[in-house]
């Protein structure tokens, strides 16, 4: 019993479903892959899987299953002499698909078909630039309020004034030399920026 699978299928056909045929039922899944059920034992009695499966609606066809099958590879000779191997699929045990066990049961192929990126491709965001609009348009918005109803300022200016002062906002400060923190405490400061002041243009 080790080598019995579970699996829940589809039956997508049928064949040999004559219950005086002494031949094994033959039926596809939804993949394709093919099983054989048995109908009778050897002292002639019924399988109990041939009596779960003789009482499925529409003779098993396009029904949805849970099966227990042991399968085993093999092989046949073809027409041309060649010995081509295959896999039977006997199935033993028919049962409903709730009544398959989850550590025993053998993953539809179907199941394992990549799915289709359906998103749009993702673009590098330029943080820098976005953070720059934001602090610029903090600004220009200040010096709008500020010049609001002025005749004499014209939006292009208030917009070179708050992209100016967005930049010196955004600019990493160099950390200052032991020379400069002591010329700096002499109040002499070196290389001063013309942005470094504490008046506001608006």
């Amino acid at each position: 019993m080790d080598n019995i699978r579970e699996k829940i299928i589809t039956i997508n056909s049928v064949t040999n479903l004559n219950p005086e045929d002494k031949k094994p039922i033959n039926f596809k899944d939804e993949n394709g892959d093919k099983y054989v059920l048995w109908k009778h034992k050897k002292d002639g009695t019924e399988t109990m899987a041939y009596s779960r499966f003789k009482n499925l609606p529409y003779g098993g066809d396009g029904a949805t299953i849970g099966i227990a099958y042991n399968e085993e590879q093999k092989t046949f000779v073809n027409d041309k002499g060649t010995e081509v191997p295959y896999k039977q699929r006997s199935a033993v045990v028919v049962k409903n698909p709730n009544e398959v066990r989850p550590s025993n049961q053998v993953p539809n192929r179907t199941a394992s078909t990549p799915k289709l990126d359906t998103q749009a491709p993702r673009t590098e965001v330029g943080w820098d630039k976005v953070s720059m609009g934001k602090c610029k348009h903090a600004y220009l918005v200040e010096a709008f309020k500020a010049h609001l109803g002025n005749p004499n300022i014209k939006l292009s200016e208030m917009e070179k004034i708050a992209e100016e002062w967005a930049k010196a906002s955004m600019r990493i400060l160099p950390t200052p030399t032991p020379m400069e923190k002591l010329l700096e405490k002499q109040g002499i400061q070196v290389g001063k920026s013309s942005l470094d002041t504490n008046e506001i243009p608006f």
